[in-house]
């Protein structure tokens, strides 16, 4: 049985296969499963587990709808979430816990400590743990969707006041080059229009 290790409480816990995931890299796991279902790519735990998460995802982040945004039948589970009630994702979220398997529970170890655990048999059960942590953490209002025009991708906010509206460099990059490129044909074209005129 796998162990869950509490940073904020100091407890320790055994290292497990499923203790590798932390509070602190569940948002990752998130990320980079929507980010997959988007170029296409069926994460681990299959179709029925990641349309749950996008689902409970949908029903707690506001959702980035782009002008370039991908037709429902490009995309592997259908485009944008929809779904914005809160107190349905947390519903689901409880029943995709049920059924995964996810067994919170306390145990004493050889030393006669007592120790939190969790059990995370399958794949299905780490993804549900993740998605718990983060309501927990509160990390689901990190989660943005790029608004770079074509991309698009799924990524965590860095930044303190929670306004980071793209997901790298790149993008930015190419928002403000399109910016000063579209300024200088309308300079180009108001000279040209100048000249005409006289």
């Amino acid at each position: 049985m796998a162990t869950r290790t509490l940073k904020r409480s100091g407890e320790a816990g055994r290292r497990k296969p499923f203790d590798s995931l932390r509070p602190e890299t569940c948002l990752a796991l998130i990320v980079d499963g929507l980010n997959a279902i988007d170029c296409g790519q069926m994460p681990a735990g299959g179709d029925v587990l990641w349309r749950a998460v996008r689902s409970i995802v949908g029903g707690v982040v506001p959702a980035v709808l782009q002008k370039n945004d991908p037709a429902p039948s490009t995309s592997l589970l259908g485009g944008v979430p929809t779904n914005t009630d809160v107190s349905w994702a947390v519903a689901a979220l409880n029943r995709l816990m049920g059924t995964a398997g996810v067994l919170p529970a306390v145990r004493v170890d050889t030393r006669g400590v007592v120790e939190p655990f969790v059990s995370l048999p399958t794949e299905q059960a780490r993804v549900a743990w993740a998605l718990w942590w983060c309501f927990q953490d509160d990390e689901l209002k990190r989660l943005r969707r790029c608004d770079a025009e074509g991309c698009g991708r799924w990524f965590r906010d860095t930044t303190k006041p929670l306004n980071q509206r793209r997901c790298s460099q790149r993008c930015t990059k190419r928002l403000g080059m399109r910016a000063y490129r579209a300024a200088l044909r309308r300079k180009k074209r108001s000279k040209k229009t100048k000249r005409g005129g006289r």
